[in-house]
């Protein structure tokens, strides 16, 4: 059995080559602390706050599921599903919120831009 590539297949696409560093043989890291003031502090909160109920939410349910399919402790599985529920509501409605506080706040930029370049 051969496992040599053929001379007819192309090569392939190494992820790590634009990482490698030509002084040393190792993987450089790219630096993206430049990039983290650029967002809005309090977005950037809200944002980890939903992925961290939507976390807990998934594995409520996900154990809530599994209770109630095995039949291990029915409560505790109604208890979990009732839970995850609540938390999949509570993110919902605070995305919708951030969602509407950010079109808002586009709004309100677009609008004072249209109305500086119209008095112009």
């Amino acid at each position: 059995m051969d496992f040599e590539p053929s001379e007819h297949e192309p090569d392939e696409y190494d992820p790590e080559a634009e990482f490698r560093d030509p002084t040393s043989d190792s993987l450089t890291i790219p630096d993206v602390s430049e990039n983290a003031g650029d967002t809005d502090p309090q977005l950037t909160t809200q944002f980890w706050v939903l992925v961290m109920v939507i976390k807990a939410a998934l594995i409520a349910l996900s154990l809530g599921t599994l209770f109630l399919i095995f039949q291990t402790n029915q409560r505790a599985g109604w208890l979990f599903l009732g839970g995850g529920l609540l938390l999949s509501i509570f993110a919902l409605r605070r995305y919708r919120d951030v969602a509407a506080t950010i079109e808002a706040a586009s709004g309100e930029e677009t609008t004072t831009t249209d109305e500086t370049s119209g008095d112009a």
